[in-house]
């Protein structure tokens, strides 16, 4: 992969804790290395499950995953997350539908891993259902694994053997946090971007949105209807093997749900006839003010559905 982290970056490190790159405490405090333990439950769909998060020094954050994604059986289902650009949700979670096999997660997971690892603006991980269990890294590079409740204690017994041990806290004061988040990654020219590593890990790992397809909520759970939708889709050339050439499409809509979003998405390519998707980039809510000017004249709160601009941008070749 042609990506960079910016060699200019110098790693913090307080009373001998090595920060990701893409961290910067607001306050010089350092968490305490170790896992603390959480019970959460899930009303059946999932067995009664432990949460640990664990905080180790950026040098052991590596080792520390090998054991742990050791512990995931053959079949797994990948998970990224990234700040959203969707007006009603901070957080976009990614996630495949189909398992894919550990081995193969773990062979892209070694291409991106030294920015998994230190760039604050990506947290990825994998799951599985047989058995229940999730071993996620998240932005701020502290691993979340959440296990079925019986098998917690294999897992304490894997922390231990690691030289980790449970600690009440991983902060003396918990307060709001007003740490900066940040990518590490290069811009430059002919260096790929963060949305390029993204879009990369969304062919390779097959995600999707990870969002219920029949409703419409906002981050507190409230149904918004029907809103407007900006969506992004990497197309390529149809009936060209192998597919050479690319472009990327960009689709204005209304809809109340993303399965509806999805419909009309589906309706636009029979349209178009000439492209077919290869990976959906994006599919962002917009609040109706930030409408583009080509939209002036829609309607707000008409509740009604439809296509409203289409443009196709062909790419270069190469180009993500």
């Amino acid at each position: 992969m042609n990506y960079l982290i910016d060699p200019t970056l110098k790693r913090l490190v307080i009373d001998g804790f090595a920060f990701p790159l893409g961290w910067k405490p607001s306050d010089g405090q350092r968490p305490f290395e170790g896992y603390t333990i959480s019970r959460l439950d899930f009303d059946g769909q999932l067995p009664d499950t432990h949460q640990f998060q664990i905080a180790v020094s950026h040098e052991r954050l590596r080792p520390l995953l090998n054991r742990l994604f050791a512990l995931l059986p053959e079949d797994v289902y990948p998970i990224v997350e990234i700040i959203s650009t969707d007006a009603y949700r901070p957080v976009d979670t990614l996630m495949s539908p189909e398992p894919t096999s550990r081995a193969d997660f773990l062979s892209t997971w070694a291409e991106v891993e030294p920015l998994l690892l230190d760039d604050c603006a990506l947290a990825a991980g994998a799951m599985s259902e047989e058995p229940y269990l999730e071993v996620f890294v998240e932005a701020n590079k502290f691993v979340i694994v959440n296990i079925a409740r019986e098998q917690s204690s294999v897992l304490e017994a894997e922390l231990e053997s690691a030289g980790l041990h449970e600690v009440p806290s991983h902060w003396i004061n918990d307060g709001d946090c007003t740490d900066e988040f940040t990518s590490v990654l290069l811009e430059k020219d002919g260096l790929m971007t963060l949305d390029d590593v993204i879009v990369y890990l969304q062919r390779l790992w097959r995600l999707e949105l990870n969002v219920d397809p029949e409703g419409n909520p906002d981050e507190a759970g409230r149904d918004l209807g029907v809103t407007l939708w900006r969506i992004v889709v990497l197309a390529v050339r149809r009936d060209q093997q192998p597919p050479a050439d690319r472009a990327r499409i960009e689709v204005w809509l209304s809809a109340g749900s993303l399965g509806q979003v999805e419909e009309l998405v589906a309706d636009v390519f029979d349209e178009i006839k000439d492209w077919d998707i290869d990976t959906m980039v994006s599919q962002d809510r917009v609040a109706f003010d930030d409408r583009p000017r080509e939209l002036n004249d829609l309607k707000q709160g008409s509740g009604e559905t439809g296509v409203w601009a289409v443009s196709i941008q062909p790419l270069e070749s190469g180009t993500h």
